[in-house]
């Protein structure tokens, strides 16, 4: 696995990767333990429903969210957050504009 230990990461130094349903993602910094993301999200943007190992943060740093989490929903705003455990069925569908920064332990390794 690659590995990006820089001490200070750039924003302007990551790459913007556009998905394909009006979310655009940058991995912004990472080790084995931790990997951290932005998120923008178009108005209407959502995730698929989906599970995965690594524990999930979100944080909201703009806009407005409406996060499923195993049977439970949740409208979250700025300065929310949010916790995905392992395996735990989850999506996000933004409702309003918006950013999230997460926060995924271990790291995604099948982002890199």
């Amino acid at each position: 696995m690659s590995k990006n230990r820089e001490q200070c990461v750039k924003h302007a130094d990551t790459v913007a990767e556009v998905m394909n349903n009006g979310i655009t993602k940058r991995i912004l910094s990472y080790d084995e333990n931790l990997m951290v993301e932005e998120l923008i999200f178009e108005q209407g943007a959502k995730s698929k429903t989906h599970t995965h190992t690594p524990v999930q943060i979100p944080y909201v740093k703009s806009g407005v969210f409406e996060f499923t989490v195993g049977e439970d929903s949740y409208v979250l705003h700025e300065g929310d957050t949010a916790y995905m455990g392992p395996d735990v069925p989850h999506c996000v569908e933004c409702l309003e504009e918006g950013t999230l920064v997460v926060s995924f332990s271990p790291v995604r390794e099948d982002y890199l």
